[in-house]
């Protein structure tokens, strides 16, 4: 927080807004600490969106205030940090800083654009292929792009493609995509997805095991990766194609030299988890165990090093969502969600029971808020616990909820939409260097239409799989 004047002004509104609310009488059958819950939460939430604090300090805010004013227990309010979810996330996120600081993720890439022919179509399918493969063995969607941000670009300067020209651009949204837009297609590619099991009720968490979610995410991610690769090739593909040298990729392997002690053990380590997980209904073994391990043997070695594991870990996500999933505790607990059923319950299932109208609504609206509600988390996480209370009387599973919002929110119509296309522009050179951000927004249009339609088509699979009812 910076203090300036419009800080300090923005922070006594915020907080006397989330005071008014809290002095209101809790309306039945909410509880009697109800409404001081909305209100402090509230207050969080607009020193967030005001850009006063930053989302994790907002929320530890939040949850401390909640602790203080003793909304519900102690242990309700925190129970999120004590789950598999937290222990997950931190597993993983190790074994992913272990992949990025050994040079592993960079080599593989590498090796799957050697199998490529080099020209502009082969080596845009190689970037999307590459990260498709490569994307669940790392969780953090920031080191991804940090990586093979820089990659990309070498490869379309190679190619002698200028900065902001088609070729440059169709290389970046291909290395985006396949290293970004399709992470939501595997639970271990991104933190996010641990964050919505982490939310969902255990009798429904207990079915996305690394494979459960692989399945139920599998019709969407087939449907929006072949429109996303198509989109790519009309908007970007240059009108004179052009051939890299193919001694490219084999000086940049040259340079990097033989596998070192490092990669061996990470790329050891990342097999075995990923096999681990995938089998997780077999052996019965939770697949944070498995992360915790994995993370322990590259802290062991010496792969990640004491200075890494506190610099290379996203510490202030791991808290964020541990304070932002504590809201699906907390609310059930102080009566919140008796009384949105009872409030609006009549008016919004009926609506929710149309499912496909229902999708392309909510979808509308989840590109409407994230232009306010910048953080995916706190978007899917605000969603799933306003509607989490309806879905099971609209024939809708409550993974959905978080799931589409997951998937429609990655779009960078202005850049602050997305952190992951911040990171990836910045990994590139920054805006101009590579390719522009005016440059991608039309790209961003075409992805947002694939992602819908994507849903859509996958509503009848979903049908079948029992997700929609």
């Amino acid at each position: 927080m910076t203090l300036n004047k419009k800080n300090i002004i923005l922070s006594i509104i915020s907080v006397l807004v989330g005071i008014a609310i809290a002095m209101v009488p809790a309306p039945a059958p909410m509880g009697e600490t109800g409404m001081i819950t909305l209100g402090i939460l509230i207050a969080g939430v607009l020193l967030m969106l005001f850009n006063v604090l930053d989302e994790y300090v907002a929320f530890l805010f939040v949850v401390a205030f909640w602790a203080i004013f003793q909304v519900t227990d102690f242990g309700i309010i925190f129970s999120v940090f004590s789950s598999t979810t937290t222990w997950l996330l931190i597993g993983a996120l190790g074994i992913g800083a272990a992949a990025s600081s050994s040079g592993l993720m960079r080599r593989l890439a590498l090796y799957l654009m050697r199998i490529f022919p080099t020209t502009f179509v082969g080596q845009s399918t190689a970037l999307l292929v590459s990260g498709i493969l490569i994307g669940p063995f790392i969780p953090s969607t920031t080191a991804k792009a940090a990586i093979v941000g820089p990659v990309a670009r070498s490869v379309s300067e190679a190619m002698g493609y200028e900065p902001g020209s088609r070729g440059a651009g169709g290389i970046f949204a291909s290395f985006y995509t396949g290293y970004i837009s399709t992470a939501p297609a595997f639970l271990s590619a991104s933190f996010a997805s641990y964050a919505i099991v982490g939310l969902l009720p255990d009798d429904i968490a207990a079915r996305y095991t690394w494979m459960g979610w692989f399945i139920s995410a599998l019709p969407w991610a087939i449907v929006f990766t072949i429109l996303a690769y198509f989109s790519i090739i009309l908007l970007y593909k240059p009108k004179n194609e052009v051939e890299i040298s193919s001694d490219y990729v084999e000086n940049e392997l040259a340079e990097m030299g033989g596998w070192s002690f490092n990669e061996k053990l990470v790329a050891t380590v990342l097999v075995v988890c990923l096999a681990f997980w995938m089998t997780e209904t077999v052996h019965g073994i939770h697949a944070s165990m498995i992360a915790l391990i994995g993370c322990a043997i590259v802290l062991g070695a010496g792969v990640v090093t004491r200075k890494q594991f506190r610099s290379e870990i996203a510490w202030d996500q791991v808290v964020f969502i541990g304070c932002m999933l504590g809201i699906g505790y907390v609310f059930p607990a102080v009566g919140i969600n008796d009384w949105i059923i009872a409030t609006f319950g009549e008016m919004i299932v009926p609506l929710m029971s149309n499912h496909v109208l229902f999708l392309v609504v909510f979808m509308i609206f989840v590109l409407i808020i994230r232009f306010v509600i910048v953080s995916w988390t706190a978007a899917f996480t605000l969603l799933t616990v306003l509607l989490a209370p309806f879905v099971d009387a609209a024939g809708i599973n409550l993974w959905i909820i978080p799931f589409v919002t997951f998937v429609i929110s990655n779009t960078w119509f202005v850049k602050y939409n997305s952190s992951p296309y911040v990171v990836s522009l910045t990994a590139a050179g920054g805006d101009g260097v590579m390719v522009t951000h005016n440059q991608m927004v039309k790209y961003s249009v075409l992805h947002t239409i694939a992602t819908m339609i994507a849903v859509l088509a996958a509503v009848p699979f979903w049908r079948m799989m029992g997700l929609l009812y």
